[in-house]
């Protein structure tokens, strides 16, 4: 699959997958509270190049530097 969206160049090194990856992202978003959770909520999630990242296949862990092209 070739990633042409906010994952594009991405691929991991390891076993060349393209499709999915664990990304540790930093979250903002206002969020409607019930004591039951969240009803409703949303907004922007951030990563940079030193971020954290876990191949979804193999399970490779590195930076987002290392799995991009």
């Amino acid at each position: 699959m070739l990633n042409t969206n906010c994952l594009e160049g991405f691929e991991c090194p390891k076993c060349g997958h393209t499709d999915t990856f664990y990304i540790r992202v930093t979250s903002s978003f206002e969020a409607l509270m019930s004591d039951a959770g969240i009803i409703d909520g949303g907004g922007d999630t951030e990563w940079s190049e030193n971020s954290d990242c876990r191949c979804g296949d193999c399970g490779f862990e590195s930076t987002v530097q290392e799995f991009k092209k």
